[in-house]
């Protein structure tokens, strides 16, 4: 993820400088990336210099990052998104359930076709039984 201050500069249409790491990486490529470790010094540098000389440059940078903000940091697009995920997981928990449900019913009807609950060697081989199957459930 990336920090709330790099997301509202963004938001507000200021180009940005981040370490190429982690989820900045990801960022798309107008975004100004400093490379981890040494360099990184230097890049910064390189990286204020032209800006500080390349005005025009500046703004298109602007321009790039308030679009890209006002899409794909959105908080209703991300939301959305989030609400997209969380219905598909659900829909797939829903497909898994009835497999689930029916693997239990096959397991107890099986279970319930031994016989196996009378004496204490039964109930162990049931509890065995079980034991094996419960990774499987």
């Amino acid at each position: 993820e990336t920090s709330a201050i790099v997301t509202q500069a963004m938001q507000l249409g200021t180009p940005v400088i981040v370490t190429d790491t982690g989820w900045y990486a990801e960022l798309p490529d107008f975004v100004l990336k400093v490379p981890a470790g040494p360099g990184a010094v230097d890049a910064l540098v390189t990286h204020l210099a032209r800006l500080d000389a390349d005005r025009q440059f500046l703004a298109s940078l602007a321009g790039l990052t308030r679009r890209y903000a006002s899409t794909e940091l959105d908080f209703a697009v991300v939301i959305g998104r989030y609400i997209e995920i969380l219905t598909e997981l659900s829909g797939e928990r829903s497909r898994r359930r009835i497999i689930d449900d029916g693997l239990y019913r096959n397991v107890a009807t099986a279970l319930s076709d031994l016989g196996l609950a009378g004496s204490p060697q039964e109930e162990a081989m049931a509890a065995g039984i079980m034991d094996t199957l419960s990774a499987c459930l």
